[in-house]
């Protein structure tokens, strides 16, 4: 790899984990510490709709035999 790509990755690598950070303190401060119930439940929910469709298109992504011929990719 080059130290450019390596710089690039880490890059990602932060942004990712920061906008989980973030997410994580909203969440502790608007849910926790606040407690507003109405709105508790359709977080859940779409939390639990957005984790599962991210699973199911991983788990298509690791079984399919085929290799993007793009150049891009």
């Amino acid at each position: 790899m080059a130290r450019l790509q390596r710089l690039s990755a880490l890059f990602g690598v932060l942004v990712v984990l920061g906008t989980i950070g973030v997410g994580g303190w909203a969440l502790l401060i608007n849910y926790v510490l606040e407690s507003s119930g109405e709105l508790l439940t359709p977080t859940g929910a779409t939390l639990l709709v957005t984790v599962g469709l991210v699973l199911v298109l991983v788990g298509f992504g690791a079984r399919s035999k085929r290799r993007l011929e793009n150049p891009y990719w």
